[in-house]
């Protein structure tokens, strides 16, 4: 008995869904005795949200470069688990891990929404975890960027199914978690404009301006329009550091590891859709590009916009290909998952798997603090979160902050300030 056509989306759809599972389920092998690992990124997260659930208000109580959705999600995980860190600690670990699952399984309903192919999709969905940042997401606690790419790529798909109010609001909501997805709506409005249709671009915009609403709602009741602009925006630009194109393609290189192999045939794959008249996949994968080598690159995570794009251009390469080509394709992609998954993107296996770099549960609470998570006058980062601490500094997180360590030097200001500047000092 043949199946159906829905029938048959959902059996490719849930493969996909299982192989991203498992694709994350990898780094356990890396992370195995690690204890309950949090980063800090993690860190400077999670403990505002406990922070304004106790009468902090955001960018004037205490100063942060993240779009303020970032720390409103925060809040949210502190209601929910009713302010209890480990609980809030785990359920950003449960729900980061998430994000990154459905942006495998959203890529994968873009490539065979425009290629109808089962095989390609399935591919490109799981070649979004040959990042091996991708496949670290999560398991150090609440992270920003799944959340970014996520919403970008439902965001493209619900334009592609033409429902443009909903592409609006959540490519909306991605630029809100993370700066440089912006691209998303850059993409979906380009998109939009493109198929000449009025009444699509209003509803795009409509939705971007709920999503706009709906974040920066509590900022303008705090009246802290200003100091978020700063914070966002200035500080961030002020603060990036300089690099030579040679270091970044080093750091590159090393971000990819064997991934660079899926990106080159992503590359390929995205100028395949161009050939046919797709433009966004190049768009996407060019502003990748843009991002890490003109406005700034720290690490592997910053990579995970343009792999996204790199993915679904696998999937247009893969939808091209035909029998032993196809099935030589498919091999490679899946070899290079595995390796990223177990190695971190290099092939260190006869090497001990080492825990990530970060503090364990157990260790912060035994005070084995590392001395620059609480240097220079202010409280450690984990010392304020793990034992519900309310900061003394308003630049608290500036000894984990690179960019909040840099703009003290620049403004000249010391590190435990415990009132918060005012931004129209900074705008004369």
């Amino acid at each position: 008995m043949e199946m159906g056509v829905d029938e048959l989306e959902g059996h490719w759809l849930g493969v996909t869904a299982v192989l991203a599972i498992a694709a994350k389920l990898l780094a356990t092998f890396r992370y195995a005795g690690s204890g309950l690992p949090i980063s800090t990124d993690s860190l400077m997260l999670q403990h505002p949200g406990w922070y304004m659930l106790n009468g902090a208000t955001l960018y004037s109580d205490f100063v942060e470069v993240k779009p303020p959705v970032v720390y409103e999600t925060t809040a949210l995980l502190s209601v929910v688990t009713g302010n209890n860190p480990i609980a809030i600690h785990v359920l950003g670990m449960v729900i980061t891990q998430l994000a990154v699952v459905l942006s495998s399984v959203g890529i994968a309903l873009i490539v065979h929404y425009k290629t109808s192919s089962p095989v390609a999709a399935v591919a490109a969905g799981v070649s979004l975890y040959a990042l091996p940042a991708t496949i670290d997401f999560g398991w150090g606690g609440f992270l920003a960027k799944p959340f970014a790419v996520m919403f970008g790529i439902y965001g493209i798909y619900f334009l592609l199914r033409d429902l443009p109010l909903f592409a609006g609001l959540l490519s909306a909501l991605s630029a809100a978690y993370w700066q440089p997805s912006l691209i998303f709506s850059a993409i979906i409005i380009g998109m939009a404009v493109r198929s000449r249709r009025k009444r699509r671009v209003l509803r795009v915009i409509g939705g971007g301006i709920v999503a706009v609403v709906v974040v920066l709602g509590p900022v303008v009741i705090w009246r802290a329009i200003d100091q978020m602009l700063l914070s966002v925006f200035v500080i961030p630009s002020v603060a990036s550091g300089s690099t030579t194109f040679i270091q970044t393609l080093h750091g590159v290189a090393g971000g990819l590891g064997y991934g660079g192999f899926v990106v080159l045939i992503g590359g390929v794959g995205v100028l395949i859709a161009a050939s046919a008249g797709d433009l966004w996949p190049i768009a996407g994968a060019g502003w990748g590009v843009l991002q890490v080598f003109v406005l700034d690159y720290d690490a592997g995570s910053d990579l995970f916009v343009g792999m996204a794009f790199a993915a679904i251009g696998v999937g247009f390469a893969v939808s091209e290909t035909r029998g032993r080509w196809q099935q030589a394709t498919v091999l490679v992609l899946a070899l290079t998952v595995v390796i990223s998954g177990i190695s971190g993107g290099w092939l260190g296996l006869v090497a001990p798997i080492q825990g990530p770099p970060n503090d364990t549960l157990h260790e912060s609470q035994s005070g084995s603090i590392p001395p620059e998570m609480g240097s220079g006058g202010v409280e450690s980062m984990h010392t304020v979160f793990w034992d519900q601490r309310t900061p003394k500094s308003c630049y608290y997180t500036a000894a984990a902050s690179g960019d909040l360590r840099s703009w003290l030097k620049v403004t000249g200001q010391p590190i435990d300030r415990n009132t918060c500047p005012g931004a129209s000092e900074f705008w004369q």
